[in-house]
C-alpha cells in the first residue's frame, strides 16, 4: 500500500502496485514466478453514484484467473493445497465495486520484470473507464529497471527538431545495432516510435506485446521447460543489443506458439524530440529459433 501508484478520474480513484516474487511466495505460499504469474494489486475507491465492473482482461489479455492459479500452485508433495487455494480466492479482486464503497484485490498477471505497463478497465453504466500505471517491479529485474528515463540525457543533449531535420537525423543512423564492444553488427534499425514518453508504449501492450521477464532463476526454469517441451513462454527474457552505446532502454515481445516462435521489439530513446515528443528508435523482428549459448542465456536467430 506504501508504495502503491495512484490514478484518479472523477471520483473514482484506482491504487495499483506489484508484489515482488517473494512478496507472492510468503504471502499466498507457494512460488507463483515458477508458473509465470505476477499478482498485481488493486485498490478501487467508487465514489460515484453507479457501480463499476472490472475488467481484468484489460490489464491482461491473458490474465489468470484464481481458479487457474490455485490448481497451477498445487503440488502433490504440499500438504497445504487447499489452504493455498482458498487464500489465492479470498484475496483476488472482486468482480464488481459498489458504488461509494472501495474494495481491494489482487489480479493474476503474467511475470514481467522493470518496469510494469498496466492498465486497469471498469465499465459503468454505458461508460468506460481506463487508468494507466507505469510501476517498478521489485526483486531481480531486467535492464529496464536500471533505465531512469529522465537522465539518459542530459538536457542540453536533447534537440527539438522539425520533420525535415528529423528525416537527416535518421538517415544519419547506422544501419543496425550492434554487440557490446560495437565491433559486429546485429539485427538492423527498421522502427521509430514517437510518442510522450513512456506512454506511447501503451499502443503496443494494449495489441499483446508485453515486456520482457528478467534473467533469473525463474525466468531459467521456465525458458529451459519452453524449449525442451516446444511450449509457449509469452515474456521469456531478451537478450541485449546495443544503440547508441547502451542495450536497449525497452524491450518488448508478442509470443507466437512457442517460445522459439516471437516477435522482438527493442527501443532506444533517441536524443531528438519532435513537437515535443520524444522519438524511440527500434528494432523489430520475428524470430525463427533459438540457441543456448555460454555468454548469454538465450540467442536469437531473427529473420527481419
Amino acid at each position: 500500500m506504501s508504495r502503491a501508484e495512484v490514478s484518479q478520474q472523477g471520483t473514482v480513484t484506482v491504487r495499483a502496485a506489484v508484489l515482488t516474487d517473494d512478496e507472492s511466495e510468503r504471502y499466498f505460499g507457494a512460488s507463483l514466478a515458477d508458473q509465470g504469474i505476477q499478482a498485481v494489486w488493486l485498490s478501487v475507491d467508487n465514489g460515484s453514484d453507479l457501480p463499476l465492473r472490472f475488467l481484468p482482461i484489460v490489464t491482461d489479455p491473458n490474465y489468470f484467473s484464481p481458479a487457474e492459479v490455485g490448481q497451477l500452485l498445487r503440488a502433490w508433495w504440499r500438504s497445504t493445497n487447499a489452504s493455498i487455494t482458498a487464500q489465492v480466492a479470498r484475496a483476488s479482486m472482486p468482480e464488481v465495486i459498489p458504488q461509494k464503497q472501495t474494495a481491494a484485490g489482487f489480479v493474476f498477471t503474467h511475470r514481467e520484470g522493470g518496469l510494469k505497463l498496466l492498465q486497469v478497465g471498469f465499465v459503468t453504466g454505458r461508460e468506460e473507464l481506463l487508468f494507466k500505471f507505469v510501476l517498478r517491479v521489485g526483486g531481480i529485474s531486467y535492464a529496464i529497471e536500471r533505465v531512469d528515463f529522465d537522465k539518459i540525457y542530459p538536457p542540453d543533449m536533447v534537440e527539438g527538431v522539425d520533420l525535415a531535420s528529423l528525416r537527416e537525423k535518421l538517415a544519419q543512423l547506422p544501419c543496425c545495432t550492434t554487440n557490446a564492444a560495437g565491433t559486429r553488427d546485429g539485427d538492423p534499425l527498421n522502427i521509430v516510435v514517437v510518442g510522450r514518453g513512456i506512454d506511447a508504449l501503451f499502443s503496443f501492450v494494449g495489441r499483446g506485446w508485453r515486456l520482457d521477464e528478467p534473467f533469473d532463476i525463474h525466468s531459467v526454469y521456465r525458458t529451459v521447460r519452453a524449449f525442451l517441451f516446444g511450449s509457449e513462454y509469452l515474456n521469456a527474457p531478451v537478450s541485449p543489443l546495443y544503440v547508441f552505446g547502451r542495450q536497449q532502454d525497452v524491450a518488448l515481445q508478442k509470443a507466437r506458439n512457442t517460445v522459439s516462435l516471437r516477435n522482438h521489439l527493442r527501443l532506444w530513446l533517441a536524443p531528438f524530440t519532435i513537437d515535443g515528443l520524444q522519438v524511440w528508435v527500434g528494432q523489430i523482428s520475428r524470430d525463427i529459433g533459438i540457441k543456448f549459448t555460454t555468454q548469454v542465456l538465450v540467442h536469437d536467430n531473427s529473420s527481419d
